[in-house]
């Protein structure tokens, strides 16, 4: 029998050791698939990004670079849907007749958990909702809490003082480092869930001009996307540009809102 003063639960989003410990992981998740396929991508770091209600509802298809010769395609869907027929169609019109080597399933949290600490136990990574909401990627986030986490659960070990109350410092010190970005992510897929597909499609088009591409390429950082508003505050050249695309979001997302879609299509009815 093994006895400790501290647990570090990294498990995902298995709920079994944290409920165990009273703690609740996140609420909402999406449910994804992924496929290694034997396809070389065009250029070494080349991401395809696949949106539509027919492709992914209220998520996006990928499709990334894996190990020499093999790419990885897929998705995610709200966990009503069953994600298997979504990558089926996804790999036909994109990568037909292509070898599939392998096939993974998970699932995405969106949104911090209400309840990451209890005596003895913190909750880090998929297990706290430590993703970023809008891409449904854990690696930078999860890497800085676990950081967290293990200074805070050796501090309360060595003290001897390990009761929720004693390690109320953690989801406060998670909130500092990630939570601002975290709120933003979830603000920013409220958007992308209120567009309907004609609504994405203006707005890539509306961002398809070479300054904006330009300036995005240089000051973008896909781990902190809420530092992007104040970076095109501050370039007043670009704000021309991107007018039309705020007048192409209160469009449709009022269109949304109001019950009256500004197109109607097979897509939208998924």
């Amino acid at each position: 029998m093994i006895t400790t003063d501290m647990i570090v639960v990294a498990a995902g989003l298995n709920g079994g050791l944290a409920s165990t410990a009273s703690l609740s992981i996140p609420s909402r998740v999406f449910v994804a698939t992924q496929a290694v396929v034997e396809e070389e991508p065009s250029f070494p770091d080349e991401v395809r990004v696949h949106f539509g209600r027919d492709v992914a509802p209220l998520f996006f298809g990928w499709s990334v670079p894996a190990e020499p010769g093999r790419t990885r395609v897929g998705l995610a869907v709200p966990p009503e849907l069953d994600p298997a027929p979504f990558l089926e169609r996804l790999l036909t019109q994109h990568y037909p007749g292509i070898s599939v080597r392998s096939r993974t399933f998970g699932r995405i949290p969106i949104g911090l958990t209400a309840n990451p600490i209890g005596d003895g136990t913190l909750l880090v990574g998929d297990a706290a909702g430590h993703v970023k909401p809008l891409s449904g990627g854990g690696l930078y986030t999860g890497a800085i809490c676990g950081r967290i986490a293990g200074r805070i659960a050796a501090q309360a070990a060595l003290r001897g003082r390990t009761r929720r109350e004693d390690l109320a410092d953690y989801p406060l010190a998670c909130d500092r480092a990630i939570g601002g970005e975290v709120r933003f992510g979830l603000a920013a897929r409220d958007l992308l869930e209120s567009l309907s597909d004609e609504g994405i499609d203006d707005v890539f088009a509306a961002l398809d001009h070479p300054d904006l591409l330009r300036f995005l390429g240089m000051i973008g950082d896909i781990d902190k996307l809420r530092c992007l508003p104040r970076h095109v505050a501050v370039e007043r050249t670009l704000w021309k540009r991107l007018l039309p695309l705020l007048a192409l979001l209160d469009k449709h997302i009022a269109a949304r809102t109001c019950g009256n879609p500004v197109a109607t299509s097979t897509a939208d009815s998924l």
